[in-house]
């Protein structure tokens, strides 16, 4: 499938178009110059103290009890933004959220999560409707606009998609053009410890 059909010239794509754009995840990455790949990666784990893991698995786990996660709020409020902020406090990291971003008519909008920590950088994509296959074609388009704002001086990018509840992670490499999808997925709060280690790994030397 051809550039121009998936990506009309002249017209004005934010983050969320591609979201919303009914063609494939591939293509829509070809389309932005970028291969899309599929393997079980070797995400760097950081070091989280237990007590750490298991007071903040406790109360997630609590909350759930009472709250309801119908809604994107629910789960930001509930589910992500502890993790992020609990990431923060251990890498001693900076947290932006809704990060505008612009780097040419087909990449711009805001990121929902950027963290970045001296030369460590990661985003995290809140998932529209639960839909991880929509909303990594989203994260990865974020990627690839991060990646050329700032002018990555390391190879790599990683970042995350999330319903709040489901968490999956891709790599983008800048080298080879290339992002590469995680096949396997992190839940909360059963896979929590992992998923947390997977975080911290991601912002620290």
């Amino acid at each position: 499938m051809s550039q121009t059909t998936i990506l009309q010239p002249g017209q004005s794509y934010n983050f969320n178009h591609y979201f919303d754009l009914p063609f494939e995840p591939e293509d829509i990455l070809k389309a932005l110059n970028y291969n899309l790949r599929h393997d079980t990666l070797e995400l760097v784990q950081g070091f989280v103290p237990q007590e750490r893991l298991q007071e903040l698995q406790s109360r997630i786990t609590r909350s759930l009890r009472y709250v309801s996660l119908s809604s994107c709020n629910a789960r930001r409020e509930v589910l992500v933004a502890p993790l992020l902020l609990e990431v923060v406090d251990l890498t001693e990291s900076q947290l932006r959220i809704e990060y505008p971003i612009q780097v040419n008519e087909q990449l711009q909008g805001t990121i929902d999560y950027y963290l970045y920590r001296e030369d460590k950088q990661m985003i995290v994509c809140e998932a529209k409707n639960n839909d991880l296959t929509k909303g990594f074609t989203q994260l990865a388009s974020q990627m690839i606009a991060l990646s050329q704002w700032n002018s990555l001086e390391a190879n790599k990018l990683l970042g995350a998609v999330t319903s709040g509840d489901i968490w999956q992670f891709g790599v983008l490499h800048t080298s080879s053009c290339s992002v590469w999808q995680d096949i396997n997925l992190f839940r909360v709060p059963a896979d929590l410890p992992s998923l947390m280690k997977v975080l911290v790994g991601g912002l620290l030397p």
